[in-house]
């Protein structure tokens, strides 16, 4: 098994010139505007740009080489089949930094994007690489793993009981089946990837598609899907992979049959409340709240509500306002005919706010035909009062994706994303893309864009469709550490008062365990600690704030405060306090 590396120098950086500015718009104007945005603007300020070739990195080359059994790289490129089979031809990383992070919450070069790279279609017999890789904004590689343990790597997520991992959902042999697993992508461990459970992949596992690290007392407990059992019922994992209580919705409908299969799902409000989406229904759904007793081995759940779909039970709202009611003959018509406004829909996510987040493919398996023009990232609203599911925002991606795909909300605000052309325009066009994009005005912040050998337009005029070329599931962002904006400490005669915003450095729908300590240093040059004490990060990436009354005066010198978080993760920055007025 290879160890995935530490990243080496490759391409340099283009920085551009001029100015770019941004303004707030309405939701059904980021609609109109949408088409203007498909590319980050080279003539910012803040423009950047990078080309990474994976084969520059040795562990890759080390794995290719082995797998391909060629010599050297010069005899890989003469066999073109070959070569494209194991590697894209390039991975273009464009941003601006001005609509980036315009409150500066981490330097680009901490700011990591972690996405499973897999080429299908590329070799029979899936024998083809995968890529786990975390890189910066910047394109920078900060760890690789290449492999050929499953065909892809569907759920992958921060893990929260160590540092630098991630926890992965393994598929195998496009079974939608497989081990979980964690990866060390630091690149110091010899052995990076460790399975939960069962490791024998042909065997029954657990669903690829979606696992969640929970807030069990322990801290080491994963809920996955199964799949040889109820298609509506969860379970814990523990560590060692032994099973512990199952949770299950009881009241799916019996017209749903076994289109009903959940291929996400979401637990919130410390795990009292069920979220599912239903990818061939065109539905997600909440259950209401249950009480969750972790000692059982069965805790059933039951529909709070059903937003989309032929049973959806909330009305539906598009963009431009227009109400579509439950059981008219205009609802039955969405999509041309699906009920919804949305389908096949992949990585659905709440967010807080009663906001859901999707991916929306448009896509209709049955018939393998798309409902929509294109597919899109949405927002969905639910207000259980007013009996709604409101379309608030969407960004088209001026392409239709079958499946896979992914829409998550930034600390920035900004959503981040994943897409492929499955009919691509031309032989230059992009297999997948990475893009995150700024909510208020639909501009493309960033994004990274991965090539193959231009070969998906013949693939699909010969055979009639189906997935070919590079592809990624989902993608996460991470930190290197907390955030910390925007202290602000003020002093009276009653003493000092230090006020910030802090984010956890990655995303999780539970709180989570974190410390703050403020110091200063006395005159002889020891330091001084003039609070300290426990707090947590909001569940959904929500801003944290946190008011701190300091025991002391931060002096000419001013404070440092550090916010740490339960595994380690730290951050410090300094500030002055000012007189109050």
């Amino acid at each position: 098994m290879l160890a995935g590396l530490a990243a080496m120098a490759v391409a340099g950086v283009v920085v551009g010139t001029a100015v770019s500015s941004s303004s707030s718009a309405s939701p059904d104007l980021v609609r109109a505007a949408r088409s203007a945005h498909k590319s980050v603007d080279s003539s910012s300020s803040g423009y950047f740009r990078r080309e990474v070739h994976l084969e520059d990195y040795p562990s890759v080359l080390e794995a290719v080489l082995t797998k391909s059994g060629k010599s050297s790289l010069d005899e890989l490129k003469a066999d073109e089949v070959a070569f494209y089979s194991y590697l894209p031809s390039s991975i273009v990383i464009e941003g601006d930094t001005d609509l980036i992070d315009p409150s500066s919450y981490a330097p680009m070069t901490e700011t990591y994007n972690a996405f499973s790279l897999q080429c299908h279609g590329c070799d029979e017999g899936f024998g083809s690489l995968n890529y786990l890789i975390v890189m910066d904004m910047y394109g920078e590689v900060k760890g690789i793993y290449p492999h050929n343990e499953t065909t892809t790597v569907d759920s992958l997520k921060p893990s929260p009981a160590q540092s630098k991992e991630l926890y992965l959902g393994l598929n195998v042999d496009f079974h939608e089946r497989g081990p979980v697993a964690t990866w060390s992508w630091d690149g110091l461990d010899d052995d990076p990837m460790r399975y939960k459970g069962d490791k024998i992949c042909n065997s029954y596992t657990v669903n690829a598609h979606d696992q969640h690290w929970s807030g069990y007392e322990d801290g080491d407990r994963i809920w996955v899907q199964l799949t040889t059992e109820s298609k509506h019922t969860i379970q814990l994992l523990d560590k060692e992979g032994n099973q512990h209580v199952q949770l299950g919705v009881e009241d799916y409908p019996t017209s749903w049959g076994s289109l009903g299969s959940t291929n996400k799902f979401g637990l919130i409000e410390d795990e009292t409340i069920m979220q599912v989406n239903l990818k061939y229904l065109g539905s997600f759904l909440q259950t209401e709240r249950y009480s969750m007793d972790y000692s059982e081995e069965y805790v059933p759940a039951y529909i709070e509500w059903i937003a989309g779909g032929t049973e959806g039970t909330l009305d539906l709202v598009d963009l431009d306002g227009t109400k579509y009611e439950v059981g008219t003959e205009e609802y039955e018509s969405l999509y041309g005919g699906l009920s919804s406004l949305w389908y096949g829909a992949h990585n659905l996510e709440y967010f807080g706010d009663n906001q859901f987040h999707l991916f929306d493919n448009a896509y209709y398996e049955e018939n393998s035909t798309f409902a929509g023009a294109y597919s899109r990232m949405l927002i969905v609203e639910v207000d259980t009062e007013a009996n709604t599911a409101t379309l608030v925002w969407e960004y088209d991606m001026g392409y239709h994706s079958s499946v896979y795909g992914d829409n998550d909300r930034l600390p920035t605000t900004n959503l981040l994303g994943c897409g492929w052309p499955f009919e691509p325009e031309d032989t230059s066009t992009f297999d997948a893309e990475i893009i995150e994009v700024v909510r208020e005005t639909g501009e493309l912040a960033w994004s990274t864009r991965v090539y193959g050998n231009g070969r998906r337009t013949e693939y699909e005029s010969s055979t009639g469709g189906g997935i070919y070329g590079w592809v990624m599931y989902s993608v996460e962002r991470m930190y290197e550490s907390p955030i910390i904006s925007s202290p602000s400490c003020t002093e009276s005669s009653t003493g000092a008062t230090l006020s910030l915003t802090t984010f956890n450095n990655f995303k999780l729908s539970l709180t989570y365990a974190a410390t703050y300590a403020v110091t200063t240093t006395d005159s002889d040059g020891t330091s001084v600690e003039l609070a300290s004490g426990p707090f947590e990060f909001n569940a959904y990436w929500k801003p944290t704030e946190l008011t701190i009354d300091l025991d002391g005066s931060c002096g000419s010198d001013g404070c440092t405060v550090t916010i740490t978080n339960k595994i380690g993760d730290a951050s410090s920055t300094e500030f002055t306090c000012t007189a109050a007025s």
